[in-house]
């Protein structure tokens, strides 16, 4: 590893081959390399969790 690296924390996981072709793709849709994608979205993106199971109480 160089001594001047300012990320020195390795991460790793497991996608399959079809998760890989869609995170490729969404990070070169944003004119991004893929570290720079994971750690964007990683840090700044937000997961919604919706609960529908109300909505269907009123139906």
């Amino acid at each position: 590893m160089p001594k001047n690296r300012k990320r020195k924390v390795h991460l790793n996981f497991y996608v399959n081959p079809d998760e890989e072709f869609m995170i490729r793709e969404k990070a070169a849709s944003c004119h991004k390399n893929l570290s720079d994608y994971l750690r964007m979205i990683s840090i700044k993106g937000e997961i919604y969790e919706v609960n529908f199971h109300e909505l269907d109480e009123f139906s």
